[in-house]
């Protein structure tokens, strides 16, 4: 386990990352509990973007972890803690970027387990997606990406995402 810590401190400081506590999700940090209930396909990879992708694009690549109204105010559609993951698996050069966005389950609001497949394009370093419920996502100063979730225009819910370990949300150490 040690040799993937020194790697990723590695690849954070390359990519201008820095080592902050949101950085370290999932070491202890931050309680990944529930992604055991997220379905995520066990030949998922995270690609390296090439040394091509802007270093701030280059950061949007992973692995990202959050629960639905566990650090928002106010009730959400998505409350009561709905875990999610953010899953950005390949960054071309022009901001084009392929992943998947996944969900747990919500016995309260009858939402079971699912998961969609993303095509879209990180654009002045926003990222949207989705069709029914429109994703807004960006990255915020201290490192963690925001997620804001829109229904006919109005926004519904924001979850706060932190960068985990793949591995991790798939059952691995």
């Amino acid at each position: 386990m040690w040799h993937l810590r020194f790697i990723f401190l590695i690849c954070s400081s390359i990519l201008s990352f820095e080592m902050t506590p949101a950085l370290a999700a999932c070491y202890g940090v931050v309680n990944c509990s529930s992604a055991p209930d997220i379905p995520i396909s066990p030949a998922t990879k995270i690609e390296v973007p090439s040394p091509n992708v802007p270093p701030g694009t280059a950061r949007w690549s992973g692995a990202w972890f959050c629960q639905w109204g566990a650090a928002t105010a106010g009730a959400s559609y998505y409350g009561d803690g709905l875990p999610a993951v953010l899953l950005v698996e390949s960054i071309l050069p022009s901001g084009d970027m392929e992943g998947v966005y996944a969900w747990g389950s919500n016995p309260k609001l009858s939402v079971a387990p699912g998961s969609t497949r993303i095509r879209s394009k990180i654009n002045e370093g926003r990222l949207v997606f989705g069709t029914r419920f429109i994703f807004q996502a960006s990255l915020r100063l201290d490192g963690r990406l925001e997620l804001q979730r829109y229904r006919d225009g109005a926004l519904t819910a924001t979850c706060i995402m932190d960068r985990v370990e793949l591995s991790h949300l798939m059952g691995g150490s």
